[in-house]
């Protein structure tokens, strides 16, 4: 569908061929921006890609990808979407393109109003040029951090920047006998999920279905975009990983393992296994992932900041579209999690 923003015109259903030539120049362009992602997302259950283009004479100047994403469909649906930008937004680097993203905004915002409870823009790159008119639009800022940790060196001076208990941890894993296996095979992706389904329920996070990583691992694994791994120990799998693959970017996206086995420390020497791989195969960039806020005590930063990486705060922008729905909902959704942990207590899960 094409409609007019004059002096642009916002294209949802832009040629591919534009579509990837506009990333090729853009230097904020990610895994999440590409027209693979964007198919594995249409194709998977509770995710509902969108794309905004801007277009001026048939090129593309901005770029907005919106994944409506809901947690309880049925008569739960308004009150658990939200709107996700992964990767954050695109727009050309020139004074055209950053007025082709304001007008982009506007449509935006007005279209996205009536099915998304909010817009949360998550930033993989530097948004600084386009932050005053983030503000003006009314996106919040949220000071979320990412760790990331440079290829472009030796491994040797890549361990180096580890902390002590990390090195000690990757020692103990290599001595423990934990090995990391490629998933070639579709029919292992239940081994994989698994380990997911667990530890996701053991801290009562909402698990994507299946058929994300069954949609990843057809449309990106065949294209290099994308790699599956067990950790194996004991003769038996227990942890997994998924990490996305760009531009030379190497993305940490899952990660899950048995906490009855966490003694054999496999996220540490998967860590170790997947920088040693990013270098040699001339990867420039290791993106950790969301890390919390700095200002929040948060056990998943304190584990990647002993990779020795560099701290890095891009932020998140929220914008709220339906202020009162978005109350109750969070109300509901810190019961659920109330009586996840009751249950669990009770039943002695896990």
């Amino acid at each position: 569908m094409i409609k007019s923003a004059t002096p642009y015109t916002i294209n949802e259903n832009p040629e591919f061929s534009s579509w990837k030539a506009f990333l090729e120049k853009s230097p904020h362009s990610t895994v999440f921006h590409t027209p693979e992602m964007f198919q594995v997302f249409q194709n998977s259950l509770d995710y509902q890609p969108r794309i905004y283009a801007a277009e001026k004479n048939g090129s593309i100047l901005a770029m907005f990808l919106p994944v409506l994403v809901t947690l309880k469909p049925g008569l739960l649906r308004s009150l658990t979407t939200r709107a996700i930008h992964y990767g954050g937004s695109l727009y050309q680097e020139t004074e055209q393109g950053r007025e082709a993203y304001s007008y982009l905004l506007d449509y935006y915002i007005n279209d996205i109003n009536n099915h998304a409870l909010f817009s949360d823009i998550r930033n993989l790159t530097d948004p600084a040029s386009v932050l005053p008119l983030l503000r003006k639009k009314g996106f919040v800022k949220e000071p979320h951090i990412n760790y990331w940790i440079g290829l472009d060196k030796p491994p040797d001076k890549i361990w180096q920047q580890f902390h002590k208990s990390a090195r000690r941890n990757v020692r103990l894993a290599e001595k423990r006998g934990v090995t990391f296996e490629t998933i070639k095979e579709r029919s292992m992706l239940p081994l994989f999920y698994q380990n997911l389904k667990r530890t996701f329920a053991v801290k009562h996070i909402p698990l994507p279905d299946l058929s994300l990583f069954e949609n990843i691992f057809n449309i990106l694994v065949p294209k290099n975009m994308a790699m599956f791994f067990l950790a194996k120990a004991e003769g038996k799998p227990f942890a997994s990983f998924l990490v996305l693959v760009y531009h030379k970017i190497i993305y940490l996206w899952y990660s899950a393992d048995d906490f009855k086995m966490r003694n054999y420390y496999p996220t540490d020497g998967f860590i170790w296994h997947i920088l040693k791989w990013g270098h040699q195969n001339g990867y420039r960039l290791f993106d950790f992932g969301w890390a919390g806020r700095i200002d929040q005590p948060y056990g998943v930063r304190q584990f990647k900041e002993k990779f020795g990486g560099d701290l890095i705060e891009f932020g998140r922008y929220i914008y709220v579209h339906k202020p009162a729905l978005l109350k109750i909902s969070k109300i509901g959704y810190d019961i659920l999690q109330v009586w996840g942990k009751i249950t669990k207590k009770i039943t002695g899960m896990y």
